[in-house]
């Protein structure tokens, strides 16, 4: 009978994956992603969706970082025309 020995997860190794499938498949692969999707099977299938929650909560984080600088500069420009004056 076989028997199953408990794993110790390593997050730097799975860290280090992830990160070589993002430079592989050029999007967004987190660590979760590997847990949800255990084997190469179901983690291809969810990679080869075109929008998965993943990429739209990065394209949120993307879009809101970008409406903050571009908040930031329009503070600064009123701010130098308010010194102008």
């Amino acid at each position: 009978m076989l028997q199953a020995k408990p794993v110790q997860n390593d997050l730097g190794f799975s860290d280090e994956v992830a990160s070589k499938l993002r430079s592989l498949v050029k999007r967004e692969v987190s660590v979760l992603d590997l847990f949800k999707h255990p084997t190469i099977a179901s983690l291809a299938s969810h990679l080869s969706e075109t929008e998965t929650p993943t990429s739209s909560y990065a394209h949120a984080q993307r879009r809101a970082r970008r409406q903050k600088d571009f908040i930031g500069r329009q503070r600064e420009k009123a701010r130098e025309r308010r010194l102008r004056s």
